[in-house]
């Protein structure tokens, strides 16, 4: 902790005095803030230490997400997994690990949720990675494959998982596509060794994979039982690609990590067409007439139609509702911590624009929240005096 260096003046003694004060405030709002963030991550009272929260994956039924969250102890570093209606009720705890939430996948049965898991709970760095599966009560939990896997997705009638296996902790290996079925069984390679994969997407059929590639670019598609590949594009830039919902078009992104143009292609037509620009991220609209996007922090409706783009919100990483109806996605808040991560709190708004509201936050907890932050970052400008 950092010391604070008091003056005294032996005269008048008045820079002592307020000097004593300053002491004093910075104490109390030090205690004032750390009792808060204890008290709500402890779970008595309100919550009160803003959360971490991201969106994994929509319920089938479009009325539930599963989301992570480092809602748990605090300062701890780990995401848990929970689902939540949409409404905001009926919160419940499914998994106690450290997960990458992007990786949460939702059955199209609703039965049970897929997600990776990094590290252990009992305080280890590295622990036993692998997929998960887990009914979204929390429970019948079960390992299905050990290593560093990542990025379960389940297959359009939940028969298989495909996931990447990453080369970790052997950096200048690949990474490559397996598919399983839904119990673990049946494990299998279907990329080619020499091509590292990053992303990738079920077509709307379940027979095949399309995925892109982190070494020499490009989108191709694969067997789901593996074997011949051939390329849809092979811009060394394109990545991101997901099947349009009857499987006769390929979408993808131009510009990797960075916000590029959405480019729509047949699959076996050839026709390739841009239809957004300084896209950062995208999803199909359920009936294939448009996308949601993501650009320079905005949430957005294309209708292929009319080539109308309208605005839906401010946020990031939006995901569709399975019935076209809403829209979930990030918003990030400011954190008051000097070292910590951006805090982010999960919200939905309906197709239209209308309707928007937080999901995993309640209006009061966010209030909460801010004030507990506001005291931090006010001893911390004490702090700098």
């Amino acid at each position: 902790m950092r010391h604070l260096q008091l003056n005294w003046f032996s005269s008048a003694g008045r820079r002592g005095r307020l000097s004593a004060i300053s002491t004093a405030a910075v104490v109390a709002l030090l205690t004032s803030a750390l009792s808060a963030c204890s008290s709500g991550h402890s779970g008595h009272g309100a919550f009160r230490y803003p959360p971490t929260d991201q969106e994994g994956s929509w319920a089938p039924n479009s009325h539930a997400i599963v989301f992570a969250s480092d809602r748990g102890p605090p300062f701890s570093g780990r995401f848990d997994l929970y689902t939540i209606t949409v409404d905001g009720t009926h919160r419940r705890k499914v998994a106690r690990s450290s997960v990458d939430l992007e990786d949460a996948s939702w059955s199209p049965s609703g039965s049970q949720i897929a997600y990776d898991v990094s590290s252990l709970e009992q305080n280890r760095i590295w622990g036993p990675r692998g997929i998960y599966v887990v009914r979204p009560n929390g429970t019948g939990r079960r390992r299905l494959t050990r290593g560093p896997d990542e990025n379960p997705l389940w297959s359009p009638d939940g028969s298989r998982i495909a996931f990447v296996r990453s080369p970790w902790p052997q950096a200048w290996k690949n990474a490559y596509l397996y598919v399983m079925n839904a119990n673990g069984s049946g494990l299998h390679r279907v990329s080619p060794r020499k091509l590292d994969v990053s992303d990738f997407a079920w077509s709307p059929d379940g027979r095949k994979l399309a995925y892109d590639t982190l070494d020499n670019g490009g989108i191709y598609v694969v067997s789901s039982r593996g074997g011949f590949t051939f390329a849809v594009t092979t811009d060394r830039f394109a990545g991101g690609p997901s099947w349009s919902p009857n499987g006769r078009e390929i979408a993808y992104r131009l510009g990797v990590d960075l916000p590029g143009p959405l480019i729509v292609a047949g699959v076996h037509s050839g026709r390739v067409r841009t239809v957004a620009r300084d896209v950062s991220d995208y999803q199909w609209l359920p009936d294939g007439r448009g996308f949601v996007l993501e650009r320079k922090g905005e949430i957005e409706l294309l209708r292929l139609d009319d080539h109308t783009i309208r605005r839906l919100a401010s946020g990031v990483a939006p995901l569709v509702s399975p019935d076209g109806k809403e829209v979930i996605f990030e918003r990030e808040g400011q954190d008051a911590w000097a070292y910590g991560p951006r805090r982010s709190t999960v919200f939905v708004v309906g197709i239209g624009g209308r309707s928007l509201r937080p999901v995993t936050e309640k209006r009061a907890d966010h209030r909460s929240a801010t004030r507990a932050s506001s005291k931090v970052f006010l001893a911390k400008i004490w702090l700098k005096m």
